[in-house]
């Protein structure tokens, strides 16, 4: 049974024929006693009709429970997981914040990181607070930049790129811009946005570039300082629990989705299914209505002490080959087809919560496109093409696209 045709989750079992021993065995009792000579039965005393009774009950509970066993059991095309319910987590240890620091060359200015959560749980996303320091008695012009972020595992390995939100490409990025003052002896901090939530053993180090930037004006041109780079922070994993099963892991990813998987299941073991890949529901949907992709989905599931790391991922059409992410930061290539789309979607699974951690889509098509966002838990409408062209468009981002056949602007 393809895993694609399943039954909804919450379908109700289908009636078998089975023979009616309930109304034999009260026929039984109701049937006049004939009284032997002991007061007895002729065939026995009553006591044997009652065990008799009882044998035919239990045969009856017993038929149930293996009707419901090979209906609910594993193997059966009914078969859904129901996860635990999530348990509480013991109390982080406590732990001093973390600062460090590194002059600009060329300007009277100091920047500062400081790492408010030294000690992190699985699917949290560490906080870290940068600071601006004017050293001089002269103003400077400063401007903030992406806070660049690199994660390296125990062995000095890179375990996550900030290209990762991305997907492993560099992306076009505005040149920096100093806007604002900043005047001698005065400081202004800035709250870091692209920290990445954890899914990875301790202990880590976060690799930080200063996100502020310096200008000055030399003659007729202004110059951008180069950032400095901070020395690492020390990040602690504290994971305690046995980690979830890898079908409680998928199954809990998948529902996380909010039906986006709900008819593209990947089997309890993270193998692939055929299914369709439908639109999310919104308030206020699209003009027009995109129709359901059909999809080959399947998952990728990582095991470490106390939690799990599930990757979803779909490609349409289902016929498309396998992708296969190459480079550290996972790059993409799209199979060569006129409509084609890859989507994954990292979760971090735990015994006391299910966290979204990455989402990347790479796609083209030679029709117009409207997206969907993914926020708070809650889907919602994004970005669309508003001219379906001749040749195919490429598009990329966090959430999945559905081709549509009208102008949806």
């Amino acid at each position: 049974m393809n895993m694609s045709e399943r039954e909804p989750l919450g379908a109700p079992l289908r009636q078998v024929p089975a023979p009616d021993l309930w109304a034999r065995i009260e026929d039984g009792l109701r049937e006049p006693a004939r009284r032997g000579p002991g007061g007895d039965p002729p065939g026995g005393s009553g006591r044997r009709q009652r065990v008799f009774a009882a044998a035919i009950a239990f045969v009856v509970v017993a038929g149930g429970i293996a009707f419901a066993w090979a209906a609910l059991g594993p193997g059966s095309r009914h078969a859904t997981l129901r996860p635990p319910p999530p348990t509480s987590p013991a109390p982080l240890p406590s732990a001093p914040a973390q600062t460090v620091a590194a002059s600009f060359k060329g300007a009277a200015a100091r920047c500062e990181a400081t790492l408010t959560t030294p000690v992190v749980r699985p699917g949290q996303t560490p906080a870290v607070t940068y600071r601006l320091t004017n050293q001089g008695s002269t103003p400077i012009r400063y401007g903030t930049y992406q806070d660049y972020i690199e994660v390296k595992g125990a062995h000095g390995d890179t375990v996550s790129s900030w290209q990762d939100r991305f997907g492993g490409i560099i992306p076009s990025m505005p040149a920096p811009f100093a806007g604002r003052t900043l005047g001698g002896g005065r400081a202004v901090t800035y709250q870091g946005v692209y920290e990445p939530v954890v899914r990875w053993e301790g202990p880590l180090s976060i690799h930080l570039t200063c996100p502020f930037v310096i200008q000055q004006r030399i003659g007729h041109e202004v110059q951008s300082l180069q950032s400095p780079t901070l020395p690492p922070l020390a990040l602690q994993v504290f994971a305690r629990g046995q980690a979830p099963s890898v079908g409680t892991a998928v199954e809990r990813a998948v529902a996380a989705t909010q039906r986006l998987f709900e008819a593209c299941h990947p089997r309890p073991d993270g193998s692939a299914v055929v299914g369709e890949i439908t639109p999310p529901k919104v308030s206020k949907p699209w003009k027009v209505q995109p129709d359901p992709m059909p999809a080959r989905c399947w998952a990728q599931i990582e095991r470490h002490p106390g939690f799990a790391v599930v990757t979803l991922w779909f490609v349409t059409p289902a016929d498309a080959p396998t992708p296969t992410p190459s480079g550290p930061a996972g790059t993409i290539r799209l199979p060569p087809l006129p409509t084609a789309e890859v989507f994954r979607w990292t979760f971090v699974v735990t015994p006391w919560s299910t966290v979204s951690a990455l989402s990347h889509a790479d796609g083209k098509s030679p029709m117009a496109t409207v997206g969907y966002n993914f926020e708070k838990g809650h889907w919602m409408m994004a970005d669309a093409s508003c001219r379906p062209s001749a040749a195919p468009e490429f598009y990329l981002g966090s959430d999945p696209e559905f081709p549509v056949s009208k102008n949806p602007c």
